[in-house]
């Protein structure tokens, strides 16, 4: 069989080869040297070009793992949570800066170290297996222990363990969490949790919440007391439903179709508006209940024991009705006795004053002083009448004001003239200020005269000999009109201004009981101010006088008035 030639050597025979035929063996030979001489310099830079790229190739692989390992460094120490990376025997490969801050530990000490260590309650990674239990792609373990920090502290962290391999060898990857925040919330929530639950214990109320599905979800004690529920009934966390047939069965609702009482209280609270209803229970006992909306769509029921203040109030209502049974009387009597008292008070005043005139002849001196007495008495006696019936009226609310244009300027300076005589004679000055530039007034001139004449008489009945008595009219802030009536007198002090402004209130002291009277003087001031939508105001001070203010609305005043008073 015909062996073939190499290619090279066939070449180099050709080459060889003389036209004739024949082969010059020499210069054969000494081609195919050339040749191979040639090849192996090819081989050799060949295997020149291939080591330098394996070379090459080294480096990359070097110069990527490098890189590789520096991404995974960085990526470790951005972590929030601590890492380590352990072999089978717990020897730390490689800790992240966030387990290094944890542990209070400089950057890089924990490398090389075991970490069994840094948890007290881990000891070993068999007690980690043990815990775990078999698991088919290794060890998986999640627990919450403690890490001792470098000075001894315990920090309270969740930690799970895994288990990979890496070249065939067991490794253990720690990720360890910080919980000491949580752990504060959860004390702080269990903390609130039992101050709510001592406080939803102690309320003086009955509190029940419901879910969205009207399920009970929670309750107080004294809920379940009101209404005598079963512990185990509420425990089941039962339906609305469930908790109003059961008084429905008891007979709470007394009698009737039970379904129908059932539907139509279940019907009130599945509207889910804001309720507030009274609950009238077995034995005389009646429930406020308080109903609103939870964020969740549920409901909050809040229930009050109103029995006390029910009966309260009716009790409150029946004591009103008779102290205003009692009150009309009393008016009505006082009005009664008034108008058939002054009837025949008018005829002895008539009398005595045509005995004063002497018109049926003349009379003994000391009969005139009698008939003198007389009239003055009978006048005082009137005075009290009339005051009495104006009292009356004012408390039974009969009492009418006529309005009308007046003057109060004018007014004052009649009353002033009235009483000069007395203050004369009883050594006082009587003054009238008048700095208001419009003193027109809208109201009843009875009245306003009434409350000048109480004013000014009692200012000078109660100040000595030497004092002064005066009456100031003046514009008051935001267009009102002020009457002031002030005196040097004996004042009184700040708690007994009550007690002077009661019906028949009168104060006791060396000046009072020189001057009697009925207590009526300030009481009907007030009362005619108030008809008036007046303010009254009272200062006074022991031995240094008494001021009496009553400041008559600006709707008292003509609007013309009111533009002078403020131009």
């Amino acid at each position: 069989m015909k062996q073939p030639h190499h290619s090279l050597t066939e070449r180099q025979i050709r080459q060889a080869t003389a036209a004739d035929g024949t082969v010059d063996w020499e210069l054969f030979a000494a081609l195919v040297d050339q040749a191979y001489r040639e090849a192996e310099r090819e081989s050799t830079l060949r295997e020149r070009s291939l080591r330098l790229m394996s070379d090459e190739m080294f480096g990359l692989s070097q110069n990527v793992a490098a890189e590789a390992e520096a991404r995974f460094r960085i990526i470790l120490d951005r972590l929030i949570e601590g890492v380590a990376i352990t072999d089978a025997a717990g020897m730390i490969r490689t800790a992240n800066q966030a387990l290094a801050e944890m542990a209070r530990a400089e950057p890089g000490e924990l490398g090389g170290r075991a970490i069994w260590p840094l948890f007290p309650g881990i000891t070993s990674a068999a007690a980690l297996a043990d815990a775990s239990g078999p698991r088919p792609r290794g060890l998986h373990r999640r627990l919450e222990t403690e890490l001792r920090t470098r000075d001894g502290t315990l920090l309270p962290v969740a930690v799970t363990v895994s288990e990979f391999r890496w070249n065939n060898a067991r490794q253990l990857v720690w990720l360890i969490y910080d919980v000491s925040a949580r752990r504060r919330r959860e004390k702080q929530t269990a903390e609130t949790a039992e101050r709510l639950r001592v406080i939803l214990d102690n309320m003086s109320q009955g509190l029940m919440m419901l879910d969205a599905e009207l399920r009970v979800v929670a309750y107080n004690p004294h809920f379940r007391e009101m209404f005598n529920f079963p512990e185990e009934l509420l425990r089941s966390r039962p339906h609305l439903s469930v908790l109003l047939r059961h008084q429905a069965m008891r007979g709470d609702y007394g009698e009737g179709d039970l379904d129908a009482q059932v539907e139509r209280r279940l019907a009130m609270f599945a509207r889910r508006q804001p309720l507030q209803h009274e609950i009238d229970l077995p034995g005389g006992k009646t429930l406020e209940l308080r109903c609103n909306n939870t964020p969740e769509g549920g409901l909050v029921m809040t229930f009050t024991d109103v029995t006390e203040r029910l009966l309260a109030v009716r009790s409150a209502q029946e004591a009103r009705v008779v102290a205003e049974t009692a009150s009309r009387a009393k008016s009505d009597f006082l009005a009664n006795m008034s108008h058939e008292l002054r009837t025949p008070l008018n005829a002895i005043i008539g009398y005595s004053e045509a005995m004063m005139a002497r018109l049926f002849g003349p009379i003994a001196a000391r009969y005139a002083e009698y008939a003198r007495d007389i009239n003055v008495s009978g006048q005082h006696l009137l005075t009290i009448i009339g005051d009495l019936l104006d009292l009356a009226k004012i408390e039974a609310g009969r009492m009418e004001i006529v309005e009308e244009p007046l003057d109060l300027r004018a007014l004052a300076e009649e009353v002033l003239h009235l009483m000069r005589d007395r203050a004369e004679k009883g050594g006082l000055s009587l003054t009238l200020d008048c700095r208001a530039r419009e003193t027109a007034l809208i109201g009843d001139a009875r009245a306003i005269r009434q409350i000048l004449l109480n004013l000014v008489s009692n200012a000078i009945k109660f100040t000595v000999a030497g004092g002064a008595v005066s009456a100031t009219i003046a514009d008051a802030a935001a267009g009102g009109l002020e009457l002031v009536v002030s005196d040097t007198g004996i004042g009184m002090a700040a708690q007994d201004i009550p007690k002077a402004l009661e019906p028949f209130g009168q104060i006791s002291g060396p000046m009072s009981r020189r001057h009697q009277g009925t207590g009526l003087g300030l009481p009907l001031v007030k009362s005619f101010a108030e008809l008036h939508q007046a303010r009254m105001a009272i200062t006074s001070q022991p031995g240094m006088g008494t001021r009496v203010a009553i400041v008559f609305p600006p709707e008292r005043r003509p609007a013309q008035s009111q533009e002078r008073a403020h131009a």
